[in-house]
């Protein structure tokens, strides 16, 4: 039986699924890399319909955009803070250039 595994990129990292788990790698902004590892059941294991090929395919679709889109916002997550600090810096330097004016 051949091993069927998948992956795609996220923020500063990675995410690898097979069967029944997935894994997701990042890096934080201090340089180290935190490792994540989920359990996940197939929607077409639990309901038969969805083993049949055109319900099966819109099955493995929409897992792999809920999979998908928790990994990408699991990796934001690490982002957001510096992200806030440079919007902040942003509108530090609008201040002094407008002053009054940026209000």
């Amino acid at each position: 039986m051949a091993v069927r595994i998948g992956g795609q990129a996220v923020i500063e990292g990675v995410m690898m699924k097979n069967m029944d788990r997935y894994a997701v790698s990042v890096r934080k902004p201090n340089g180290k890399i935190e490792t994540k590892v989920e359990e996940c059941v197939s929607f077409a294991e639990k309901h038969p319909l969805f083993q049949l090929p055109v319900f099966r395919g819109m099955a493995n679709f929409l897992e792999s955009m809920v999979i998908g889109m928790k990994t990408l916002n699991y990796s934001a997550s690490f982002y957001e803070d510096e992200e806030e600090q440079t919007e902040s810096r942003t509108e530090q330097l609008l201040e002094k250039i407008l002053g009054e004016k940026a209000e």
